[in-house]
């Protein structure tokens, strides 16, 4: 567990035991309370939150370049193992032994030729 979960997982405890839900809207709640008497932990708290939304949407976005970055392995993953498993004496679409695309039979591969996805 990181270090900043466990502050936050203490401090919901203590948000519990003055009488709050043991949520996010509870400690909420109690820092605003907490922030009647101490002027800065309101300006603190603020920061935190959108720091902590900053990171969520970076994380989402994050997330959406890793799942395309998937698909595309999967894409390419799928070509090879097709033209593994392709007739030997028919061309394909991938690049042979040799550089040149098809089996690498003279009569029937083609020149390479770049493909970009």
């Amino acid at each position: 567990m990181f270090e900043l979960e466990k502050r936050y997982k203490a401090n919901l405890k203590h948000a519990r035991q003055a009488g709050f839900p043991e949520s996010f809207e509870g400690f909420q709640a109690w820092v605003d309370l907490l922030a009647t008497t101490d002027v800065h932990l309101r300006g603190n708290f603020q920061t935190l939150l959108d720091a902590l939304h900053h990171s969520q949407r970076l994380n989402a976005m994050n997330g959406e370049i890793v799942q395309e970055q998937l698909l595309g392995l999967q894409q390419r993953i799928c070509i090879l193992t097709a033209a593994s498993l392709a007739d030997p004496h028919q061309p394909t679409d991938t690049y042979g032994p040799k550089g040149s695309m098809g089996s690498g039979n003279s009569s029937t591969s083609r020149a390479a030729r770049a493909i970009i996805r």
